[in-house]
């Protein structure tokens, strides 16, 4: 790796005593701006956003607060690793700058705990959205960690490609915002669950699909550690658990249709009652009552 030697932020990543500082810096960060969103939300007297928001039971508020600040923690982590990435992503090289470098572990750990924040401040939890979250956290981490063990630039770039998971939601965010606090008519509604799940559905099949080419392709050269403290990891549980987000990704594609139906006015009651929970951000569906049907009927 090239040594470039400018400061791309106060805390040295690869010190044992910065890294957990920044860490837990990062997290109470999130939990600072959880809260200011939240008292935002309620000081807009006489808007439409806060009269939404004032209406939503506690649980709902919190859902609120949290697509805010995953859109605006993955748009963060999606940045640094474009531009971390520039070189050994997009380019294919070997070699990165100091500072490109930094910035893809920065946006590897942004997006793990801005899972582990989301994790401790959801009140209630469904078992997938769990499990989603546990999964990008594991393989991110540990493939994070060999990296620094073995020092072979091929683990950064599955720790990255696997990033791409978490830091390509955006549209889902804003599609259940909106959708929460009803600010759009049931027409654009339905326009954004389906534009989100068409996007979903695209970019991270184009993701798993890359990822799954190079594993075999450094698999087949002999460039992935199969013996060590990482072997185990790498044959046994890499593949399947790429496997398993893949399928949450491609679940939140059917909840999101299913949404976009409900808006229509199309949607089945059981299929989405079925669809309590998805492995990625969407939460609870009520089909028994449309929140906040009167705003949401306006047309345009």
């Amino acid at each position: 790796m090239q040594q470039d030697h400018a400061a791309a932020l106060a805390f040295d990543l690869y010190s044992t005593e910065h890294y957990p500082f920044w860490c837990l810096n990062y997290f109470l960060m999130l939990w600072f701006l959880s809260h200011i969103t939240r008292v935002f939300f309620k000081r807009l007297a006489g808007s439409k956003l806060q009269t939404s928001f004032a209406k939503l039971d506690p649980n709902k508020q919190d859902n609120v607060v949290i697509y805010v600040l995953q859109l605006v923690g993955t748009t963060v982590a999606l940045a640094a690793q474009i531009y971390g990435g520039a070189d050994i992503i997009f380019q294919g090289k070997d070699t990165t700058s100091e500072v490109q470098m930094t910035w893809l572990l920065v946006s590897i750990q942004v997006v793990a705990i801005l899972y582990i924040w989301e994790l401790i401040y959801r009140k209630e939890i469904g078992f997938p959205l769990l499990i989603h979250h546990l999964v990008t956290i594991v393989n991110s981490q540990v493939v994070a960690a060999t990296f620094f063990d073995t020092h072979q630039i091929v683990y950064i770039r599955f720790a990255v490609l696997i990033g791409f998971h978490a830091t390509m939601e955006q549209p889902s965010f804003v599609a259940l915002f909106l959708y929460r606090l009803g600010l759009c008519s049931k027409k654009w509604q339905a326009f954004w669950f389906n534009f989100s799940a068409v996007q979903t559905l695209v970019f991270k099949t184009m993701i798993t699909t890359v990822t799954a080419v190079y594993y075999i392709f450094v698999v087949y050269n002999q460039e992935v550690v199969m013996d060590g403290s990482w072997g185990a990891f790498w044959i046994l549980f890499f593949p399947p658990m790429t496997l398993c987000l893949y399928g949450a990704q491609a679940y939140s594609c059917y909840v999101l249709y299913l949404l976009g139906k409900k808006c229509k006015g199309e949607g089945s009651e059981c299929s989405l009652s079925k669809a309590e929970d998805t492995l990625t951000e969407i939460d609870e569906l009520e089909v028994e009552e449309e929140p906040h049907q009167s705003s949401m009927s306006i047309e345009v």
